[in-house]
C-alpha cells in the first residue's frame, strides 16, 4: 500500500477486479466498469469477489504488502481507512492472504515474525556470495544491519566494491539509501 496511490477502497477493488478478470471471472470488473470504476456497496463487492473466486479453478493467494501503512493510518480516525481495513478482514475465509509489513497486527491464522540471521548465518551468507572479511569487519558489518537478511545481501555489492571497506561503507551516502526504506515507515521515537 502507498499513500494516495493505492490506499483506497476504488483501487482495492479496481486491482482485485482487474486481476480476477483476467483469470476469466468478471462480476467485480464489470461492474466497476458500469459504475466508472467505484463501488457505493462494499457488501456487493464482496459478493461480486466471491462468486468470482468460485468461478477462478485454483484460489489464489492475496499478499499485501506494507499494512503497516494502514494500521497508522486508521489511527487517525479517517473513515476511509476503516473502510478498507474491514473489507481486508472481511476477505479472511475466502481467499489465501498474506499480510507483509515491518508490524502487521492483522487477526490472522498463523503469524510468522522473521528474526534477523544470527552471526554464523551471516557468516555462510556472505560465503556463499565469495566475500572474506576480517573478524571486526564482519562484527561491523552484523551490528549495521542488526543481520537483516535483505540489507546484508544489499551491502554486499557495495563491499564487494569497496573491498571490503566497511568503515569506508559505513560513512558513504549509499549506505543511507539501503535504510532509507525502513525508516521512511518507522515512528520518530523508532528512528532515534
Amino acid at each position: 500500500f502507498w499513500p494516495t496511490l493505492n490506499d483506497q477502497i476504488d483501487s482495492l477493488l479496481f486491482s482485485l477486479g482487474h486481476f480476477l478478470n483476467q483469470q476469466g471471472a468478471s462480476n467485480l470488473w464489470g461492474q466497476l466498469v458500469t459504475n466508472g470504476g467505484h463501488i457505493e456497496n462494499t457488501n456487493l463487492a464482496l459478493i461480486q469477489l466471491r462468486t468470482d473466486l468460485a468461478y477462478v479453478s485454483e484460489l489464489p493467494l492475496f499478499c499485501f504488502d506494507e499494512v503497516d501503512y494502514l494500521l497508522r493510518n486508521q489511527e487517525t480516525g479517517s473513515p476511509a481507512f476503516e473502510e478498507l481495513i474491514t473489507f481486508l478482514t472481511r476477505l479472511r475465509g475466502l481467499v489465501p492472504i498474506l499480510f507483509m509489513g515491518q508490524r502487521p497486527e492483522f487477526m490472522a491464522d498463523h503469524h510468522v515474525a522473521l528474526a534477523g540471521l544470527t552471526a554464523a548465518e551471516t557468516d555462510a551468507l556472505l560465503a556463499a556470495h565469495d566475500l572474506t572479511l576480517t573478524p571486526d569487519d564482519r562484527r561491523q558489518l552484523y551490528e549495521l544491519t542488526d543481520g537483516n537478511p535483505r540489507l546484508l545481501k544489499l551491502c554486499v555489492p557495495l563491499l564487494k566494491a569497496a573491498e571490503s571497506q566497511l568503515e569506508e561503507l559505513a560513512k558513504a551516502p549509499s549506505i543511507s539509501a539501503l535504510f532509507a526504506s525502513l525508516w521512511r515507515f518507522m515512528p520518530p521515537q523508532e528512528r532515534a
